[in-house]
């Protein structure tokens, strides 16, 4: 059952109300380690900062110095405003199984921020806040094996799918131990 989402964004700043310009997830049942329906919208960044969310100079500039395939997102002529993204991302978050948890690559950052976005256009965010679970502590926690470096780095889409095949082998390898240690004879 698909009812966890692993989230990217590519966002403006790097404050919790970055102006965000796309939007990338995959669903994940992390029962049986599988990916599932996946989710990617570029975003007008006028639409994010008419809603008055934050633009840095300084990440700009980072995004200068990043590969022309990633730079593509700010000439995508399928970009939508932020409102017709949060829909559409909403729709998707709720189509399928109820989710159990989205995850982001950070516990302040992409799950705040799209969060923060919802809020300021005044509309609902599809999940709960007691469902926002981190990548990033899972990585410390449980050093996850990092899968073949497919897709374009600072792709919202080919990051969540990195993140979330990381995610399925790392819960994959502490499940196998658990049932291995399980299996030790008692030390009674």
């Amino acid at each position: 059952m698909f009812n966890h989402v692993m989230l990217d964004l590519e966002t403006l700043s790097l404050k919790n109300n970055a102006a965000i310009f796309s939007i990338g997830a995959v669903k994940m049942d992390l029962k049986n380690f599988t990916l599932g329906p996946e989710f990617y919208i570029p975003v007008k960044p006028e639409s994010s900062e008419a809603a008055g969310l934050h633009v840095s100079v300084a990440t700009l500039k980072w995004w200068t110095d990043q590969s022309s395939e990633a730079k593509r997102v700010f000439t995508d002529t399928q970009a939508v405003s932020l409102g017709q993204a949060l829909g559409l991302f909403d729709k998707f978050v709720r189509s399928d199984a109820p989710i159990e948890g989205i995850w982001g690559h950070g516990s302040a950052f992409d799950n705040v921020i799209l969060r923060n976005a919802y809020a300021a256009l005044g509309y609902q965010c599809p999940w709960s806040h007691r469902m926002d679970l981190c990548f990033r502590t899972m990585r410390v926690l449980f050093p996850m094996p990092q899968p073949e470096d497919k897709g374009v780095v600072h792709n919202a889409l080919d990051d969540a799918r990195r993140q979330a095949r990381s995610l399925c082998a790392g819960l994959q390898r502490l499940r196998a131990c658990e049932a291995a240690y399980a299996m030790l004879p008692s030390q009674e």
